[in-house]
């Protein structure tokens, strides 16, 4: 089925066809510059991402959520929470901090319990950071550092509330990728699908532009 010719209808019935229309649009698109996504066959998703024009977006519509379904961040959700405890960071006492993350059991309940699970080992992951001793001087240092100190754990913390995926940080030689391509760390799931690349773009601060833009199309 030639998915790119508008007057054949769809026919779109399983993973297969959807893989191979995406497929045929993406080596469509005519005005591909070297480092365009789009020629190395790649989707571009998220919450800031917009559709590009000249794809169908009945194409798009193929992947995309139920009207029904809506993400929200356990941030949001446990909002009093958070409000406490980011307001305590700035005004208050180490002790007092550690107080609000400790939460009181009332408090608790009234959230779901996941999500307040989540917010609160992720603040406590933030208290043991901000106690280490020139902690902006050590992240200004090297992109290992900023990677050691900060990006890996705040990763680890994140799986820890799935089950069955695991972080492989430190040159993660990609199975999904026909060329070698060697990532700073990757998420994997049971099966060992690739789930999350990671590329990190030096250490704190790094305001060389042109190495975010050389990342993101890596």
């Amino acid at each position: 089925v030639d998915h790119t010719d508008e007057s054949k209808s769809w026919e779109i019935e399983n993973l297969e066809d959807l893989l191979d229309a995406w497929r045929q649009y993406l080596s469509a698109s005519g005005d591909k510059h070297e480092y365009c996504l789009e020629k190395y066959h790649i989707i571009e998703c998220g919450y800031s991402i917009k559709c590009n024009p000249k794809i169908s977006e009945e194409l798009y519509n193929q992947i995309g959520l139920s009207g029904e379904c809506t993400v929200e961040s356990p941030f949001i959700s446990c909002f009093s929470y958070c409000s406490k405890i980011l307001d305590y960071m700035k005004t208050r006492a180490w002790k007092e901090v550690e107080s609000a993350v400790i939460g009181s059991q009332n408090e608790k309940l009234e959230l779901v319990k996941d999500q307040v699970d989540f917010v609160e080992e992720y603040f406590r992951f933030c208290l043991l950071l901000f106690k280490r001793n020139n902690l902006y001087k050590r992240l200004n240092i090297s992109e290992s550092n900023f990677s050691r100190l900060l990006v890996w754990p705040a990763i680890e913390v994140s799986i820890e509330s799935m089950e069955l995926l695991e972080f492989l940080p430190g040159e993660y030689l990609l199975k999904s990728s026909q060329e070698k391509y060697s990532a700073d760390g990757c998420i994997v799931d049971e099966e060992d699908n690739e789930m999350f690349l990671l590329e990190t773009s030096g250490k704190l601060m790094l305001n060389e532009k042109w190495k975010y833009g050389y990342d993101h199309v890596k």
